[in-house]
């Protein structure tokens, strides 16, 4: 396994020690039932912080960037799965528009050629060349 791989599944493991310390420190604020509760949440805090100090720690080795756009979805309380997936949505019909864009290009750019050797014929050798060079393909035989 790559260093950076291994540095990523150590904040993966951090990150899920900071989460379940966080859970067990609401369960036990919401169920306390005095001193024996207090010895117990006194150490799940503990451990919440040793956490956070080598989650810090490991977040110094790490060279992934989150886009402040994930950040904000986060803060906002929102699932960031959900934002993947509407940014996937968003790009997956981004790059439709764009092949039908090259399509009606590419249907407009080989009209354009058809009518260019019809009108001047001179120009036959030259039309196909840009043809071919914006990826079209050249109809011998016309």
């Amino acid at each position: 396994m790559a260093p950076e791989n291994r540095t990523h599944a150590a904040i993966d493991s951090e990150l899920r020690a900071v989460v379940e310390s966080l859970y067990n420190i609401i369960i036990q604020v919401y169920d306390h039932k005095g001193a024996p509760t207090e010895v117990a949440l006194k150490d799940q805090i503990s451990k919440l912080v040793a956490s956070i100090n080598q989650l810090l720690r490991l977040s110094k080795t790490s060279t992934v960037q989150i886009p402040p756009d994930v950040v904000q979805y986060i803060e906002q309380g929102r699932n960031p799965d959900i934002y993947m997936r509407e940014f996937i949505e968003l790009s997956m019909l981004h790059n439709q528009r764009l092949r039908g864009k090259m399509a009606a290009f590419g249907t407009f750019r080989d009209i354009l050629a058809r009518e260019m050797t019809g009108a001047i014929p001179a120009l036959r050798e030259d039309v196909e060349r840009v043809v071919e060079h914006t990826g079209g393909t050249v109809k011998t035989g016309s």
